[in-house]
């Protein structure tokens, strides 16, 4: 690892080994990645690394190209990506490390709704929904291959891929088809930009970076698609005060019907949540689906 950073700082690789400590780290969460920081000995610097083992390598790379393309957008604080590869028994990522002890203000969380809603201005390359790379939400295989239409691409890359995965782990559901087509129905009246998010904004997976109070988000999902996923996600376990939201609306306002449309999005979420943890998530998901017949 010393290696490569070394060479993507473009300081050579002579005695990387010496400049670079390398720390231990713990349990990265999602996908099985284990985490820890890399020190700078001549600039004081320090980053943050992830590795795992040979499959995870598809994993590392997708969650560099998503936080590459949150960068890029200039809006929000991510951690930025600064280089990856393959190590010995497996593979890693290296990214800028920040300090999560910032101050979680009103007014720094109405901030960070603004720059939330700045960053899902930016829009697809391509006008499509979808991402260049499939990645994972949590541990769970995420699908991203670019669509056209965005309640295609809801239906067959989110919907009916998590109900089959939920599914292999038990999960029984009624009118699965009714279920399909009504949430289709919903979105095909829904007009949706391609809008960059982050796709699994829930409170765990954002803060505030010390000394600046800069809000910023991290662990993402990423692709293109309804900017209310992300809004939506936020509810799911809470986490995110009321400034946050108004920050958002002031910022780009919502169209109507969205507080409807949450539990058309939320319910891959809890379907996940029934494919990672099992438990009562099966029927928390159930009643959902039997909300999006009764919409």
């Amino acid at each position: 690892m010393a290696d490569a950073l070394a060479e993507a700082l473009g300081v050579g690789t002579a005695g990387a080994e010496q400049r670079f400590k390398i720390g231990g780290g713990g349990y990265g969460g999602g996908g099985g990645a284990s985490v820890g920081t890399i020190d700078d000995l001549e600039t004081g610097d320090k980053y943050f690394y992830k590795k795992a083992g040979p499959s995870g390598a598809s994993m590392l790379e997708a969650e560099r190209a998503g936080l590459q393309a949150m960068y890029e957008a200039k809006a929000i604080r991510v951690p930025r990506p600064i280089c990856g590869g393959d190590r010995p028994g497996g593979c890693f990522a290296i990214f800028e490390h920040l300090n999560m002890g910032g101050r979680a203000s009103s007014e720094r969380a109405e901030l960070m709704g603004a720059q939330l809603a700045q960053m899902h201005r930016s829009l697809s390359p391509n006008g499509k929904y979808g991402f260049h790379v499939d990645n994972t939400i949590g541990a769970t295989a995420q699908p991203n291959g670019w669509m056209d239409s965005w309640a295609d691409f809801w239906v067959e890359r989110r919907l009916l891929h998590m109900i089959r995965l939920s599914e292999r782990e038990g999960g029984v559901f009624q009118n699965v088809d009714k279920v399909v087509e009504k949430t289709r129905s919903i979105l095909a009246k829904h007009e949706v930009q391609p809008c960059l998010v982050h796709g699994d904004l829930w409170g765990g997976n954002q803060g505030f970076v010390a000394p600046e109070s800069d809000p910023v988000i991290f662990d993402p999902a990423t692709y293109y698609g309804d900017r209310e996923v992300d809004l939506g996600m936020t509810h799911v376990f809470g986490g995110f005060p009321p400034a946050f939201y108004r920050g958002y609306e002031k910022e780009w306002p919502l169209p109507e019907g969205h507080q409807e449309r949450q539990v058309v999005y939320n319910v891959y979420h809890i379907l996940n949540h029934h494919v990672l943890f099992g438990g009562g998530y099966l029927g928390q998901a159930q009643r959902m689906m039997g909300q999006i017949l009764n919409m």
